[in-house]
């Protein structure tokens, strides 16, 4: 949600100060929330699927929202080769 997007900007301003500690606790924060939120919206489809007995554009909103989280994890991992050079 709005929360994570908030969380994922202030991680690269930090970056770009050069202070990828925090950045690195900010994009934590917001690869939580997303990835929270696609267990969720997954719940809710697989639910909504065995009750109608179709299974189509499930991955829809995980492939949306799981490009998110795997961005953060992605610069997460970025942060912390960069804090050890």
């Amino acid at each position: 949600g709005l929360q994570s997007t908030i969380d994922e900007m202030s991680g690269v301003l930090h970056c770009e100060e050069g202070d990828y500690n925090t950045a690195h606790s900010y994009f934590l924060e917001a690869f939580e929330q997303l990835d929270a939120l696609e267990g969720n919206a997954e719940k809710k489809k697989e639910d909504s699927s065995s009750s109608a007995g179709a299974s189509g554009g499930k991955s829809e909103s995980k492939s949306a929202e799981g490009s998110s989280a795997l961005k953060c994890l992605k610069y997460m991992m970025l942060c912390k080769i960069l804090d050890n050079l």
